[in-house]
């Protein structure tokens, strides 16, 4: 009897371990999953993704593989066109918020890039990591505090490109106070 006891208390621990490593499981995949916003980066990391505004609407640009280089262009005729659609953007509580997805694609290898125009031709970039889901790759969502951006109207365009796949979003607009 003593014997049988132990055992079910056995079997009821091990599901409870179970059960605890499920969820301290999804708590880390929630807490990786969220936006970046909070992260610090080294601003002296010249590959960091941290927003540029610049003058020049082409300095600090990500370049588009389509221009300039003829090997680039052989390259990119072979990737997969897929939908990218911005889901969200806005300012709202001094942070300028943008966040999309990619619909005909599953894969994490890609990379995400907001691409900012606004007044006189001032341009940013910002660059997130892909998500993978069941049915689709979203692109992690950013804050950016509305200082960075000169006032005025604005637009942002999500590219997303892998060594499968490319695509682009229509632009969305905003306007900073």
């Amino acid at each position: 009897m003593k014997n049988k006891k132990n055992q079910q208390r056995s079997k009821t621990s091990v599901i409870i371990l179970i059960l605890l490593g499920i969820l301290v499981a999804g708590g880390v995949f929630y807490f990786l999953s969220r936006n970046p916003s909070n992260s610090t980066s080294d601003d002296n990391d010249p590959d960091d993704s941290s927003v540029q505004v610049e003058e020049d609407p082409n300095k600090g640009a990500v370049p588009n593989p389509d221009d300039h280089d003829p090997d680039n262009q052989d390259l990119s005729a072979t990737l997969k066109t897929v939908s990218v659609i911005i889901t969200y953007s806005g300012v709202e509580d001094g942070q300028v918020s943008v966040g999309g997805i990619v619909t005909d694609v599953v894969e994490t290898d890609g990379t995400c890039t907001y691409a900012f125009t606004g007044p006189h031709s001032k341009t940013a970039s910002y660059k997130s990591d892909p998500v993978r889901s069941a049915s689709s790759t979203s692109c992690t969502g950013i804050d950016i505090n509305q200082n960075l951006f000169n006032p005025g109207d604005w637009s942002v365009v999500l590219k997303y490109q892998s060594s499968k796949s490319k695509g682009e979003s229509a632009s969305a607009s905003f306007q900073i106070p």
